[in-house]
């Protein structure tokens, strides 16, 4: 038996006897989504819902069609002995998309990666299983363990870029600059005109304390890749490191325009501005995050600062009060 084979077959004695629970929880997940006669698909329609809203109804509506795929796998098993389901089915097919629209609004869900890793197992892929394995572990922040199964991704494919990216984010993460530049420098080679490459520079370069570097790379690689959004906030905080703090509204300015619907954001928008001595303008970007998440008790303390700074004392009391309500450690930084 070939050294994939045996690992393939490990993987499925890890995963098949946990099945019977598997199962149980999401039919328990589809019986209480029809208690409460949600409409999943509906649901998706409401353009007022905020992110973490959008996340989850993807992860429900993804979720059948993963029992589905389950249940094909099963049914397998039984008519051929194999535990297999092909990546042109159907199902298959539309759970990855499901997923991967969950994603876009929540990208750290570990639980997803879990679900296609499982998925992947059944078709035998193992570079999606080692690198799905290696993305659970990385939300589930284990970086260092997440290493491993990125490196054995590499060893099928060197050029696998989303592999090379979190090895390096996870060096840099854990202060080990040296390694990371070395998966740096090999991401550079695969894809040098890559966005995420500058992010990785300029994560580098702050890292060695070298701001300026760090602010020439992170907007060169919002130039290359203006969906990114973590290249915002890290060059925002390095111009607020450096008492740049209009230029930092700006770049929040614009990582909003590129994610409206995204409060955190917004949020940081709003202590810029606050920062910047601009109350009304903070006012206004909080008031539109707080939209999105009405009761977010971190968002209502920070109004009652801008609210407080515009010389508005009921809306500033009003919005304390919910805050400490909301979450009563805040207490412990009550307005000055």
């Amino acid at each position: 038996m070939s050294l994939q084979k045996q690992d393939l077959k490990k993987d499925l004695k890890k995963i098949l006897p946990i099945w019977a629970g598997i199962l149980s929880l999401i039919i328990i997940g589809v019986a209480v989504l029809r208690i409460f006669s949600l409409n999943i698909i509906n649901y998706l329609e409401y353009p007022e819902m905020n992110p973490g809203q959008m996340a989850q109804a993807f992860l429900f509506e993804g979720e059948k069609y993963w029992l589905k795929c389950l249940k094909k796998v099963e049914k397998n098993s039984k008519t051929t002995g194999k535990f297999y389901l092909s990546k042109e089915d159907p199902d298959y097919k539309k759970v990855v998309e499901l997923f991967e629209k969950s994603l876009s609004f929540i990208p750290q869900n570990s639980t997803i990666y879990r679900h296609l890793g499982d998925l992947a197992t059944f078709n035998g892929d193992q570079i999606l299983i080692n690198y799905f394995q290696g993305m659970t572990l990385f939300y589930e922040n284990r970086p260092l363990q997440a290493i491993e199964y990125f490196n054995k991704v590499l060893e099928l494919k060197p050029d696998h870029l989303p592999s090379i990216e979190k090895i390096a984010q996870a060096y840099l993460d854990k202060n080990r600059d040296i390694r990371a530049e070395n998966f740096i420098n090999m991401y550079l080679k695969y894809s040098p005109d890559s966005g995420r490459a500058s992010y990785l520079q300029g994560y580098l370069s702050l890292l060695r304390n070298n701001l300026d570097d760090a602010i020439r790379f992170f907007k060169t690689a919002i130039e290359k890749d203006p969906k990114f959004l973590d290249s915002y906030s890290f060059l925002a905080n390095c111009l607020e490191s450096k008492n740049r703090i209009d230029e930092a509204c700006e770049v929040f300015k614009k990582a909003t325009e590129q994610a409206p619907g995204q409060p955190t954001y917004l949020h940081r928008l709003g202590l810029s501005y606050l920062k910047a001595n601009k109350p009304e303008k903070a006012r206004d970007a909080l008031l539109k995050a707080l939209k999105l998440y009405p009761n977010h008790p971190r968002l209502c303390f920070d109004l009652a600062k801008a609210y407080q700074k515009l010389g508005k004392k009921s809306y500033s009391s009003y919005y304390l009060k919910k805050a400490l309500e909301l979450d009563p450690s805040l207490q412990n930084e009550i307005l000055k």
